[in-house]
């Protein structure tokens, strides 16, 4: 049987990450996993509550991880009960596609991910 410890197989991924893509991961793995999943976690709660943050590297841990001024947008979010999809978001569906064509890969992403 073949058994490798946590921190052998950590020490092992950050020695990969190191030589295939020239990235050095932290030797504290637990803070890392942390923040690995509070970023999904912070994109989620931001998506779904309406608000825009300026795109940044927060400190999750810390204890104001951000300010007002972090935020750049407010969208309004609301269930329709109407059929069919609503005008904006597919003018918005339609734009983001066009920019996208275009080359402009943050514009679009933006527009795409409003539409939804």
């Amino acid at each position: 049987a073949f058994e490798v410890g946590s921190e052998e197989l950590w020490a092992q991924v950050r020695e990969d990450a190191k030589r295939r893509y020239a990235h050095e991961l932290p030797e504290d793995r637990a803070a890392f996993l942390a923040e690995l999943h509070g970023l999904p976690t912070l994109r989620a709660v931001a998506a779904q509550s309406g608000i825009q943050l300026a795109p940044r590297d927060y400190d999750l841990r810390a204890q104001a991880p951000f300010a007002p001024e972090d935020v750049t947008d407010l969208f309004p979010r609301a269930k329709s009960t109407l059929a069919g999809q609503p005008r904006e978001a597919r003018e918005l569906l339609e734009l983001g596609r066009t920019v996208f064509e275009l080359g402009h890969l943050a514009q679009a992403y933006d527009m795409l991910r409003r539409a939804l």
